[in-house]
């Protein structure tokens, strides 16, 4: 938690006395195979940024309803290494949220508002991410190991029912 604090007051001058942290998400292994552990906090609603322009490109705000709709999604399947993954992506004015933050923004509606998206999150031939961070240790040949596991014990699974 440290770590987010210091970073959002590096990147936008954020001062952590001003969060109010409500918890974390399921840590999730990035494409670039960076285990992410995500918080959730509440900053006050009158919080201007301070951007450190070396740091961060722009920052703007989103409201959270803006995700719920699926008419400002739009998804494509990547080939990576041992399996296709999902790159969800979402349109706000001309910006393109997508990767990594479109995927904790998807884990953030499933666990707080018990939100189901009516398309899929994760490619049928491949782990879900959260999965695969539970056995990390930071090594690309221990995780293609879990990869193979996971999706062997997942289609042992579906050729039984």
């Amino acid at each position: 938690m440290e770590t987010a604090l210091r970073e959002a007051r590096e990147e936008i001058g954020l001062e952590s006395k001003s969060v109010r942290i409500l918890g974390c998400l399921d840590q999730i292994i990035s494409l670039h195979f960076y285990l992410v552990t995500p918080f959730v906090g509440l900053i006050p609603s009158d919080f201007e940024a301070k951007v450190d322009s070396v740091e961060t490109e722009s920052v703007f705000e989103v409201p959270l309803e803006f995700f719920l709709d699926s008419e400002h999604h739009w998804s494509e399947v990547l080939n990576h290494r041992k399996y296709p993954v999902i790159s969800h992506h979402f349109k706000f004015q001309h910006y393109d949220i997508w990767g990594l933050t479109a995927k904790l923004i998807l884990r953030l509606l499933e666990v707080g508002l018990r939100h189901q998206p009516d398309y899929p999150i994760h490619h049928p031939q491949a782990p879900p991410w959260m999965e695969l961070a539970q056995h990390f240790d930071g090594t690309e040949e221990s995780l293609s190991a879990k990869i193979k596991q996971s999706i062997n014990n997942r289609s042992g699974i579906r050729q039984r029912s």
